[in-house]
C-alpha cells in the first residue's frame, strides 16, 4: 500500500477528529475515518481502522473501565465471533458494493427500530444478536459500532463509554485476528495503522480536557451517526 504525503495527512485527520469523537460519547471513530478513509484508499478498511478503534478503547478502559457492566457484555462478545467468522468469508466472495449496500441497510434500520419503539429490550440473546452484527460489519466494512451501540443508548455518559470501550476491545482484537488468520491484511495494512496510534492518544487526551465529563445528548449523537454510516456506506454501493 503507497500512499502520498496529502493521503497520510488526510487519513490522519479522519482518525483524529473519530478519536476525539468517540472519546467524547462513546462511539464515533469508525462511522467518522471509515468512509473517509475508504475513499482515500480503499485498503485502509478495515484492518487500519481497527486497530485504531482498538487503542482508542483500551484507553477508555483505563480511564473508565471501572463503570463497564461485564454481565451484559458476554453474550455480545460470545456473538461477536460467529459474526467475525461469517464476516470474513463474505469478505472473501462479495464486492465492495455488495458490502457497502447491505451494511448500510442494516444500520438504518437499527435506528428505525430504535425511533419507533421505547428501546431495544436489554436481553441476552439481543445482545448476542447485537454482538453477531457487530462482529459481522465491523469484519466487512470496519464500521460494527452502530449494532451494540443502539443497545446501549440509555445508560449514563460514563457507563455508556465504558461498555463500549469494554465490548469494542475485546471485538476488535476477535476481528483483527479472524481477518489475519484469513489471510486478507493489505500489505502495509499493520504499518499504517500503526501510524493511527499516536494520533489517536492525542485525540483521546485532548477529548479528555475539553469534553464535558457527562454527556447528555450521548443517545441523540449515537443515533445520528449511526444514520450518517448508513447512509454513507449505502451511497458508496451505489457509487
Amino acid at each position: 500500500m503507497e500512499l502520498s504525503i496529502l493521503q497520510i495527512i488526510a487519513a490522519l485527520s479522519a482518525v483524529s477528529v473519530g478519536a476525539f469523537v468517540q472519546t467524547a460519547v462513546g462511539f464515533g471513530i469508525a462511522i467518522i475515518a471509515a468512509p473517509i478513509l475508504y475513499l482515500i484508499e480503499p485498503q485502509l478498511v478495515p484492518v487500519p481502522i481497527i486497530l485504531a478503534s482498538v487503542t482508542q478503547t483500551t484507553l477508555v478502559l483505563i480511564f473508565e473501565g471501572a463503570s463497564a457492566r461485564l454481565d451484559e457484555l458476554k453474550p455480545a462478545v460470545f456473538g461477536h465471533l460467529p459474526g467475525v467468522a461469517l464476516g470474513v468469508w463474505i469478505l472473501s466472495i462479495s464486492t465492495q458494493s455488495q458490502l457497502a449496500l447491505g451494511m448500510g441497510a442494516a444500520v438504518l434500520m437499527a435506528v428505525a427500530v430504535s425511533l419507533l419503539s421505547k428501546g431495544i429490550a436489554s436481553s441476552k440473546r439481543n445482545f448476542f444478536i447485537a454482538g453477531a452484527l457487530s462482529g459481522l460489519m465491523g469484519s466487512t466494512t470496519g464500521i460494527g459500532g452502530p449494532p451494540i451501540a443502539l443497545m446501549f443508548q440509555h445508560q449514563s455518559g460514563p457507563q455508556l463509554r465504558a461498555n463500549l470501550a469494554a465490548f469494542f476491545t475485546v471485538a476488535g482484537g476477535l476481528s483483527l485476528a479472524g481477518i489475519a488468520l484469513s489471510g486478507q491484511v493489505p500489505k502495509g495494512a499493520w504499518s499504517v495503522g500503526a501510524l493511527f496510534v499516536p494520533v489517536v492518544c492525542g485525540s483521546f487526551l485532548l477529548a479528555k480536557k475539553l469534553a464535558p465529563p457527562n454527556i447528555s445528548w450521548a443517545r441523540q449523537a449515537i443515533l445520528a451517526l449511526s444514520s450518517f454510516a448508513g447512509v454513507v456506506s449505502i451511497l458508496k454501493g451505489w457509487a
